[in-house]
């Protein structure tokens, strides 16, 4: 769900770019190449198939099937398979939604991998990736990242919803928040307060951007479907409202 409007702005912004080349003929300019990962963490119709259709989303590139298990078991096959995706496709980005284990397992595998660890790997180093990872290493005093990835062998982690805090550390998703914020390089946020929240975290400012909800997205792409095609305009409202049934709001 909260993927649907990154992904819609991708495949719009492709098309810009691919356009605008041609017009100018400058084929410097490159279209985004990207893959969508399901990790597999909810897996049946209600939790996963309903959203693709009815959000209009395109069918995962790639498939983890990890399913249920705790907490560790779960994180663990995520950061396993994972891993295994990183090596082979070698992205210059990863986008992490929302603060769900999956947020933090790929976040964690992202931030510590090392391309040139893998044999005959070719590492090409791109200007803007050593720029972002420059701040991340030398400005981040509190959570300075090891400085193999200012070198380029790791890609870059965007967080989307980076910065919501219910300041109540008993909830697991709180942890997934708070870790995967600070080993993110980009943080986009949906509010002032979630910028406040990185700030007093010690988040340089460089690496905050309000964006705004992609929830709120999500709602207004449905509201715009005529209601025979909307299926999920129901259980997306019940996912807006759906921190009522985690276990650290049901007393």
């Amino acid at each position: 769900m909260k993927i649907a409007p990154i992904l819609r702005q991708l495949k719009v912004e492709s098309e810009r770019v691919s356009v605008l080349s041609q017009k100018t003929n400058d084929y410097r300019l490159k279209t985004i190449d990207y893959l969508l990962v399901h990790t597999g963490q909810h897996y049946d119709y209600e939790m996963s198939k309903v959203f693709f259709e009815d959000l209009e989303l395109p069918e995962p590139d790639i498939y983890l099937e990890v399913g249920s298990g705790t907490h560790a078991e779960q994180t663990g096959k995520v950061m396993i398979e994972f891993e295994k995706v990183l090596f082979k496709e070698k992205p210059d980005l990863v986008i992490v939604v929302g603060d769900v284990n999956s947020t933090l397992a790929c976040a964690l595998v992202t931030s510590k991998i090392d391309y040139s660890k893998e044999s005959g790997a070719n590492i090409k180093v791109d200007a803007v990736n050593y720029k972002q990872l420059s701040v991340s290493n030398l400005t981040n005093s509190k959570n300075s990242i090891n400085t193999m990835n200012a070198r380029g062998y790791r890609p870059l982690i965007a967080h989307v919803e980076a910065g919501l805090r219910s300041f109540d550390r008993t909830m697991p998703e709180e942890i997934n928040r708070l870790l995967t914020d600070q080993i993110s390089d980009f943080l986009f946020t949906p509010s002032p307060d979630a910028n406040e929240n990185l700030k007093k975290e010690g988040i340089p400012e460089e690496k905050i951007f309000l964006v705004g909800n992609v929830m709120v997205d999500s709602l207004l792409f449905n509201i715009g479907i005529p209601n025979y095609r909307c299926l999920a305009l129901t259980p997306f409202l019940c996912c807006i409202g759906s921190e009522i049934c985690q276990p650290g709001n049901i007393r």
